[in-house]
């Protein structure tokens, strides 16, 4: 199907109101913010902490290229990540390219033109994973269910999604001030009525019926889905990224439908590449293996570096 509602408004004056009304809803987001520290990742923890600080109503303006804002969310992308789309299926490599929209919004500064498209080098992971997922997404008969991001970066697979027209609800778990992004980001596409925020017990904006839902990391356990719903989890350069604690804390006790992870097989970076500052080595390889024993195996693309799962609950 074509994109729905590309570029909502393009206006600056809505960009600085939308700005505004995120550093708002970020001071409550934090004020009210009780994650147990066992499930937080201190480097990540430390980031986020940099990135409340920093933002601004003028920072948000520019997020995609601020430096105490960007480094986390965007650039892990490139023409690597269109090669796959071709590999995976050409042609469905020529729809996306065809009907994908970019936006200015948040300055991004890795911006070109590939087959007369323009588009950002990391919109281009993010185009990968929605053409994985989309390529199943008729087989699975998702077209009711439920689909729930951990790590939603600055929100763009989530408008992807909504643009799309796939998914009856899209649910993001992330910290406050990815959500402050997210907001303003989202609210580039997409009526604020139909973008909710859930701290676990009230809804900053929006409601029930918002179709978009950002919900601060500590109110994940107080999620409820309606019954027979099918559920679709997916974390995209994230769950590879957080302690063991925080992996379990949102694996452990709750069964989906489908699981798709994409992220470090390790985060030791490649040879020539380059990593965030002071990462931690992670070790992933254990839970990718917590997945195959309970997920069956439809995509799985195992590497040194990267891994990229996609199953079916058992």
């Amino acid at each position: 199907m074509i994109p729905i509602k590309t570029i909502r408004n393009k206006s600056e004056k809505h960009r600085k109101q939308r700005a505004e009304k995120a550093c708002e809803l970020l001071i409550t987001m934090e004020n009210n913010f009780q994650l147990p520290k066992k499930m937080r990742w201190e480097f990540w923890e430390k980031y986020h902490a940099q990135m409340v600080a920093a933002i601004n109503r003028r920072s948000l303006l520019e997020f995609q290229s601020a430096p105490d804002i960007s480094p986390p969310i965007v650039g892990g992308g490139g023409e690597t990540y269109l090669k796959r789309m071709q590999n995976y299926n050409r042609n469905d490599y020529v729809f996306y390219m065809n009907t994908f929209r970019e936006t200015v919004c948040g300055s991004p500064k890795d911006l070109i033109v590939v087959d007369g498209t323009p588009i950002t080098r990391t919109s281009m992971r993010h185009l990968y994973h929605l053409c994985v997922i989309n390529s199943y997404y008729t087989r699975f008969h998702l077209e009711n269910a439920f689909h729930l991001e951990v790590g939603g970066g600055f929100g763009n697979l989530t408008r992807l999604f909504y643009q799309y027209n796939m998914f009856r609800k899209i649910i993001v778990v992330d910290f406050p001030a990815l959500i402050a992004i997210q907001y303003f980001y989202i609210t580039e596409f997409i009526d604020e009525s139909d973008v909710s925020i859930w701290d676990g017990k009230k809804y900053l904006v929006g409601n029930d019926s918002s179709r978009v839902c950002l919900v601060t990391a500590d109110a994940y356990s107080e999620l409820i889905y309606p019954e027979e719903t099918k559920l679709f989890f997916s974390s995209t350069m994230a769950m590879t990224e957080i302690s063991k604690n925080g992996q379990e804390y949102y694996l452990a006790d709750r069964n989906y439908d489908f699981m798709y992870i994409f992220g470090q097989t390790t985060c030791n970076s490649a040879p020539g590449g380059k990593h965030l500052d002071n990462l931690e080595e992670q070790e992933n390889k254990v839970l990718f293996n917590m997945l195959i024993e309970k997920y069956s195996p439809i995509l799985f693309n195992r590497g040194d570096y990267y891994t990229e799962f996609l199953g079916q609950l058992l």
